[in-house]
């Protein structure tokens, strides 16, 4: 089943609750100067902590392979003027 993370977005996507697993995460979209950047939800229950292997600087659609335990995650978007922002998390098995 495919995650959702960003639909078309300009701005930080909502959270969302993930499985446990192994993951394609792919995005695409118009970055302007923009970086993405994959978080998951800290033991605080309030921080946001980057995922490693989950940031993506300015470029084409691009790909990466993750592993990932279960957690609410968020792809987080800032600076530059971004357009059509699009991120979503596809389970996959080695």
């Amino acid at each position: 089943m495919t995650t959702i993370l960003l639909a078309d977005e300009v701005a930080t996507g909502t959270p969302v609750q993930v499985a446990a697993g192994r993951f394609t995460l792919r995005v695409s979209g118009t970055f302007n100067g923009a970086t993405l950047r994959l978080e998951m939800l800290g033991p605080d229950e309030a921080t946001w902590l980057p995922v490693e292997g989950g940031e993506f600087i300015e470029g084409d659609a691009q790909v990466r392979n993750l592993e990932i335990c279960a957690s609410q995650l968020r792809m987080a978007v800032g600076g530059g003027t971004p357009s059509g922002l699009r991120a979503d998390l596809v389970p996959y098995v080695a």
